[in-house]
């Protein structure tokens, strides 16, 4: 007969029998664990490709100057022209207008990517020319003088609140009107895109997706080949008139592995359940701990 130490009960573990093998519950609870620290620890959180917040002194061009955040070596803010600005305009803020194209070369950009900014379009109006507002977006190549639409490839905000989407310059008809506009508000645009697709994946205004407006379906062109640029523009009929530019940013858009292992992690643990609860257990032994 075996006695058992009383001092010793605490560190006897059950081994359970489920039919015929012996399935070790605590093993499958440790890699659902596993599976969720590594869910929770992978990509979880978008990578900055570069951001600005354009915080540099009042009146100085951004010509030459580096974003607050850029994993781009070597890489600035250039410009085509401008007959006003762009230049650092205070409250963290670029101002641009006239024919100003103001750009940054951004490398090899990841699959996903997400371009945003805040737009203020300030004193800009119109003339009849259906380019007149503030553009956001990408250019295939640097542009040059007052060829501000040559290679575009982003979002038109109009004088008169309508977005569009522009498409190697070409200014698409679709259009989304922005409710109880106002040139004094500031409109957080955001442009999500495939590169591999060269799908736009996603329009977003002020954290809302806008793009059901756009019949974004048929645009294949946004291609890592031509978006060796991220930039903005501004479009005004006068020199004096300009746009304000805030809170530019360009990021990566997370892989979906984060869903995927939490989906597996659970799926684990829901299996577990289900064999250690289908199953008739008997105890088949103790086993000492030491």
């Amino acid at each position: 007969m075996t006695i058992l130490n009383l001092k010793h009960l605490v560190s006897i573990q059950p081994r359970i029998s489920y039919g015929k093998s012996a399935v070790p519950f605590y093993l499958s609870l440790m890699l659902s664990l596993i599976l969720i620290v590594s869910a929770l620890t992978g990509k979880a959180s978008a990578q900055v490709i570069i951001d600005d917040q354009f915080s540099g002194p009042i009146g100085t061009g951004l010509s030459g100057a580096t974003p607050d955040t850029t994993y781009v070596p070597g890489t600035s803010w250039a410009e085509s022209f401008s007959a006003f600005g762009p230049t650092y305009s205070g409250s963290n803020s670029a101002q641009s207008g006239a024919y100003s194209s103001t750009y940054i070369g951004v490398g090899v950009l990841p699959k996903n990517i997400d371009l945003s900014a805040g737009l203020v379009l300030n004193t800009i109006g119109a003339d009849g020319q259906n380019h007149r507002g503030l553009g956001l977006g990408f250019y295939s190549n640097a542009p040059q003088g007052n060829a501000f639409l040559t290679g575009f490839y982003g979002l038109l905000v109009s004088s008169s609140g309508v977005i569009q989407v522009v498409d190697a310059g070409n200014i698409l008809a679709q259009t989304y009107t922005i409710q109880g506009f106002s040139g004094a508000t500031k409109y957080n645009l955001g442009l999500a895109v495939n590169t591999t697709s060269g799908a736009v994946t996603d329009v977003s205004l002020n954290g809302s997706s806008i793009a059901s407006s756009l019949s974004l379906a048929s645009i294949s062109d946004f291609t890592k080949s031509n978006l060796n640029y991220a930039g903005f523009y501004g479009s005004s009929p006068s020199g004096s008139d300009f746009g304000l530019i805030s809170n530019f940013e360009l990021v990566t858009i997370p892989e979906p592995s984060t869903t995927v292992l939490l989906s597996m992690a659970l799926g684990v643990f829901a299996l577990m359940l289900v064999v250690r609860g289908g199953h008739s257990k008997r105890v088949v032994g103790f086993k000492t701990v030491a």
